[in-house]
């Protein structure tokens, strides 16, 4: 059992490392599967904790009690906020990385929005959170925890600088892209290989904060955008395999095609055919072998064909 110098009893101990395992928090329910206490001792136990700062009390919307653990470092922090402060910090934290904008946390709290925003000012200003500007809609604020790294979905990723989306960056690894599969003596690249050279290459001549930031599935947002701009296309199927995702809510899993691919051939039409006098003609619909405007008597059609010809054709 973890030594805690502000706790002494035993039984508040227990309690305070079964909450610490469960840092999303733990319904009254599942405490009690976890630890079998009677009413009047659990609820001297959970008094005991609260009075010392070391959990806190919230409500699922069914109105179950669910109680979270506090560590020290939380303690410290939540010691600089007002009781005001609080709250809110709380629903931000629970935000994640995604954050939370004024309009959320005033439909969770209540408050208004001018108040909100002093509040929100004031823990800017110890630091304790930090403001992004949505790439979603550019007016919009979002505020999470201080050294939290915003999700893709606030920033855009690599793909954007700012708010700007950066379009120098991805064209520039768009021909990289297309120059690594031309490059192979098969002339397809498999999506692993791919993956690989995309992540370890430089990208000089852009303006990328870090190149370590390209992901497994921003290699395949490139794929897909040359796929859907007919520059690429699937030359067979590889295989699959597995690939570790990291998302806010967690880590997960997902299958995915190891496709070659190789560069798609241009279609170049003859450029002689466009110049058929028939593709111009007023008259077309009346022409045919038979009738009295004919193919084989078209002098246009004629001329045509004597100068398309090689000479020693026409001859």
């Amino acid at each position: 059992m973890k030594k805690e110098e502000d706790i002494k009893d035993e039984n508040e101990l227990i309690v305070l490392e079964i909450l610490e395992k469960s840092p999303e928090g733990l319904r009254d329910s599942d405490l009690d599967r976890k630890i079998q206490l009677d009413p009047e001792t659990k609820v001297k136990i959970i008094n005991g904790l609260l009075s010392k700062g070391r959990i806190t009390l919230s409500e699922t919307i069914a109105g179950e009690t669910v109680y979270k653990f506090l560590s020290k470092e939380k303690i410290e922090k939540y010691s600089q906020l007002t009781e005001t402060e609080l709250p809110i910090y709380q629903l931000i934290e629970d935000a994640g990385n995604k954050g939370l904008s004024t309009k959320e946390i005033k439909d969770k709290t209540k408050i208004t929005t001018v108040r909100i925003n002093k509040l929100l000012a004031a823990m800017v200003d110890k630091n304790l959170i930090q403001c992004y500007v949505s790439i979603q809609a550019k007016k919009k604020k979002v505020y999470m925890l201080a050294g939290v790294t915003p999700s893709s979905e606030i920033t855009g990723g690599m793909w954007y600088n700012g708010v700007e989306f950066n379009s120098t960056l991805v064209e520039s690894l768009c021909d990289k892209c297309i120059k690594f599969i031309e490059s192979q003596e098969t002339g397809t690249a498999t999506r692993n290989e791919i993956v690989v050279f995309m992540k370890n290459s430089a990208t000089a001549g852009t303006e990328v904060r870090d190149q370590e930031e390209m992901k497994e599935e921003d290699v395949q947002s490139i794929l897909n955008r040359l796929e859907f701009d007919d520059k690429i296309e699937v030359a067979r199927n590889m295989g699959s395999n597995t690939i570790k995702v990291t998302l806010s809510s967690g880590s997960s899993t997902k299958t995915t095609i190891n496709h070659a691919y190789r560069v798609k051939k241009k279609y170049v039409p003859d450029l002689a055919m466009l110049h058929v006098p028939c593709t111009y003609c007023p008259i077309y619909k009346e022409c045919h072998p038979d009738g009295v405007i004919s193919p084989s008597t078209c002098e246009y059609l004629n001329d045509w064909l004597s100068e398309s010809m090689p000479k020693e054709q026409s001859k």
